[in-house]
């Protein structure tokens, strides 16, 4: 399947108005047999993908529970089955991985599960970005990785290097970076 499927609310509503379950298979079949990679950063105890597009309800209840607003809803308007789904856009807020995490206790349908909870993303580092490899000091990104993961170490040269067998994706050392040539660190979902 496309990961660029368009999913049609009106004719599903439809459908459904008079075959409930049979609407919710159909479309469960067609996106629970695709291969949908992960484009958008979502909130700890995400489940994979295609599980997550069907199981999410769109409610919001997620962005609402999270104390530090990190978690935004896509609204793209091309009637994609992301729409409405909860992201996380780290450069705007990264997520600050709760340990009582809000935003799964308030998803009731389990697209977001405490059995789930792991990594939400990985750290990438790009040197040609980093202040320390042009020369100048900089340990911003080190100091806000939290300390209960500690995922970015340094070097002897004092350049970050980034565990990823730690690394959550909070996306905390990508949005505190403040390289003028570009992010030395961006989060690729997982």
């Amino acid at each position: 399947m496309d990961e660029n499927i368009k999913f049609n609310r009106r004719k599903f509503f439809t459908f459904a108005k008079d075959n409930r379950q049979g609407a919710l298979a159909a479309m469960s079949k067609e996106v629970l047999g695709s291969t949908y990679k992960r484009e958008h950063l979502r909130p700890p105890g995400a489940i994979p993908e295609p599980e997550f597009l069907v199981t999410c309800t769109r409610c919001g209840y997620c962005a609402e529970a999270c104390p530090y607003g990190s978690i935004e809803l896509i609204e793209n308007n091309e009637n994609s089955l992301k729409d409405n789904t909860p992201t996380i856009n780290v450069f705007d807020t990264p997520c600050h991985y709760c340990q009582d995490t809000p935003c799964v206790t308030a998803c009731e349908p389990g697209a977001l599960n405490k059995k789930a909870i792991g990594g939400m993303g990985k750290a990438k580092f790009k040197q040609e970005h980093c202040l320390v490899t042009q020369g100048q000091y900089c340990d911003y990104c080190f100091n806000s990785c939290p300390a209960t993961i500690k995922a970015i170490t340094k070097t002897d040269a004092k350049i970050p290097e980034i565990d990823q067998d730690k690394c959550i994706g909070c996306g905390k050392c990508a949005y505190i970076c403040v390289s003028q040539t570009g992010k030395a660190i961006i989060i690729e979902p997982s």
